[in-house]
């Protein structure tokens, strides 16, 4: 194992044990699930929201009622935007019958959904070596092993009968003649790679965080 393998593999590992990667939050008010949910009602989800938490900082302790002010606001509030909410689910609802009108299949499909029968895609599972994996990086590593070595699975199924020749002769035959002069680099320093790295661009492609990769040269 070389030394960059070997700084890859510590590294990784110990992204993986400090670091959690972020998952996607699906709600039962994300679009996602919910594809009534509009622009304008995750706005005012969150100005509901914000009303709560209005009266509630007015509370003095876990009995006090709290301005009745802004608890009305709130309530009145709260019971208006879940008619809304309401209101727009029929309305999705019933344009999906109208578009399947004639398609009795599609049609308990859309009903199906609606009572919450619907049937749910299964994820698929990744069995590397008799072994359920998870991990995104390893699955990625995996899949990358397998690509990078197509083409030398496939020289290795190449007839040796025919190339037994090649394979006898010198590499030299095949080399241009040697220079006389060549160039020389120096190895990087510290402060090379420090300001490298934190001249990337955070968002950017990458097998680890690049926040986490700026910040790791304190270390």
């Amino acid at each position: 194992m070389s030394f960059f393998e070997l700084f890859f593999e510590l590294f990784s590992n110990s992204v993986d044990q400090c670091c959690k990667l972020k998952k996607a939050i699906h709600s039962k008010r994300n679009p996602v699930n919910n594809p009534w949910i509009t622009d304008g009602i995750i706005d005012a989800i969150e100005h509901k929201n914000n009303l709560y938490l209005d009266w509630f900082k007015s509370k003095k302790n876990a009995v006090d009622t709290g301005n009745q002010i802004l608890y009305e606001n709130f309530s009145k509030y709260r019971h208006a935007l879940k008619r809304i909410i309401k209101d727009q689910k029929a309305k999705y609802y019933k344009n999906k019958i109208e578009k399947t009108s004639g398609d009795i299949k599609k049609t308990w499909e859309v009903i199906n959904q609606l009572r919450g029968k619907s049937k749910k895609a299964t994820k698929p599972n990744f069995m590397i070596d008799g072994t359920v994996i998870i991990q995104r990086r390893l699955i990625a590593n995996k899949f990358n092993e397998y690509f990078a070595s197509l083409a030398s699975n496939l020289n290795d199924k190449v007839n040796l009968d025919s190339t037994a020749n090649v394979v006898n002769n010198s590499f030299r035959k095949f080399m241009p003649p040697p220079l006389e002069k060549s160039i020389f680099l120096e190895d990087c320093t510290e402060e090379e790679v420090a300001e490298i790295i934190s001249k990337l661009e955070n968002g950017k492609a990458s097998d680890f965080p690049i926040r986490v990769i700026k910040n790791s040269p304190k270390f």
